[in-house]
């Protein structure tokens, strides 16, 4: 097929009408450029998920393994974020660790430490060692307070974020 090459810009007053279809150069086409109602079919999409547990404020933080995700694309997920906190830190020497497991081995560089020294309120951001999820791979987060001499903290939370192409 002959090919015509244009040297200089091209405006085009109507509608092009490709019979073949059309090839468009990479990245030429950005968030500016799709209108809001685009309707983008959701297999097209990346998504971010977030997930979380939360103890109740006004009382002891306790143990907890729960799970919060499990990767569903084939082609797996990435950990973007992980942070954990509490309502009302711990006083004395007690202490909380808050972990973010997948199929039971840990993600972080070392747990998220709740301390005495550890601002109320105040997401913790932990260290992913390791990012990469496998299809079926299943997050938890694992509390695990230490009592010795003083109060564990009260409203310990954590929370995971998580980007997935779509299944």
């Amino acid at each position: 097929m002959a090919s015509l090459t244009v040297p200089n810009n091209l405006v085009v007053q109507g509608q092009i009408v490709p019979q073949g279809g059309i090839t468009l150069p990479s990245s030429c086409v950005s968030d500016a450029q799709v209108s809001a109602g685009a309707s983008i079919d959701q297999s097209k999409l990346q998504h971010q998920h977030r997930a979380g547990v939360s103890q109740a404020n006004g009382a002891s933080a306790t143990a907890q393994r729960q799970t919060v995700y499990i990767a569903q694309a084939s082609t797996g997920a990435t950990v973007l974020t992980f942070n954990a906190g509490c309502i009302t830190a711990p006083t004395g020497a007690d202490t909380c660790s808050v972990d973010l497991q997948r199929n039971g081995t840990s993600l972080l560089g070392a747990a998220i430490s709740l301390t005495s020294s550890t601002p109320a309120r105040t997401p913790v951001g932990g260290t992913i060692s390791i990012a990469n999820l496998s299809q079926n791979d299943t997050l938890e987060i694992v509390i695990t307070p230490a009592h010795s001499t003083g109060t564990l903290p009260q409203g310990v939370f954590g929370e995971v974020r998580v980007a997935e192409a779509a299944s």
